[in-house]
């Protein structure tokens, strides 16, 4: 996206020396450990441990027109926002003029006023976007590796819209309460479908649910296995 590096950043050879300072290496999703595993090329044991959200027992949220993105302001989740309230949501409202945006967490201060748009800001309560939102999206466009913000909307049992960046490490959510999404057409298009079908929401709303259940089992038992070692 032309952006400067802002955080600590490192050359290939330079990682693998870090890494080899270690007994293991944990990855937090299949695509770094797949790095990681070729980075050592068997020296050292990768194990995979992805975010742990356990999930709520039912959808927190009634579907509505509206959708959610909660995030906090660093630079990625700033440049995403404001990418999909320029390039998507007046497309969207065109197609379906109910269309409203409510953002929530630190990023809502960069977001710029909007037709649409709601900002709301921080919360008290994580989960109070996930009460509102029975939608979330995530248009994230730059990103390393997993995006805890697309989990844990799955987590709440929010039907969730995200790029490919945004689905990093959770391929097998794409159709199990989790759309993706790139162009601002694919945006346009998936969300006017879910917005204009309750039924729809809600049936994501519980494939979700469904999806974070089996992830978080997953995720314990590599837990387990690595805590054994």
């Amino acid at each position: 996206l032309g952006r400067p590096p802002e955080w600590f950043y490192t050359t290939r050879a330079e990682e693998e020396r870090g890494l080899l300072r270690a007994d293991r290496v944990l990855a937090i999703q299949s695509e770094d450990r797949a790095f990681f595993t070729g980075l050592l090329a068997g020296r050292r044991e990768v194990a995979e441990v992805g975010h742990l959200a356990p999930p709520a027992s039912k959808p927190l949220a009634a579907p509505g027109p509206h959708f959610g993105f909660f995030a906090s302001a660093n630079a990625l989740n700033v440049e995403a926002i404001r990418w999909f309230v320029a390039e998507v949501l007046p497309r969207l409202r065109l197609a379906c003029p109910g269309a409203a945006l409510r953002v929530y967490g630190g990023v809502a201060a960069e977001v710029g006023e909007a037709e649409g748009v709601a900002r709301l800001g921080p919360v008290e309560d994580p989960a109070t976007p996930y009460r509102e939102c029975a939608v979330m999206v995530n248009p994230m466009r730059l990103g390393t590796g997993l995006k805890i913000k697309s989990l844990e909307a799955l987590a709440h049992g929010s039907a969730l819209v995200g790029s490919g960046v945004a689905l990093a490490g959770l391929g097998d959510a794409a159709g199990q309460g989790a759309w993706r999404a790139d162009s601002p057409a694919e945006w346009v298009d998936t969300l006017a479908a879910l917005l204009a079908n309750p039924g729809r929401v809600a049936e994501g709303q519980e494939l979700a649910l469904n999806y974070a259940r089996r992830y978080h089992a997953r995720q314990m038992a590599s837990l387990a296995e690595v805590c054994r070692c």
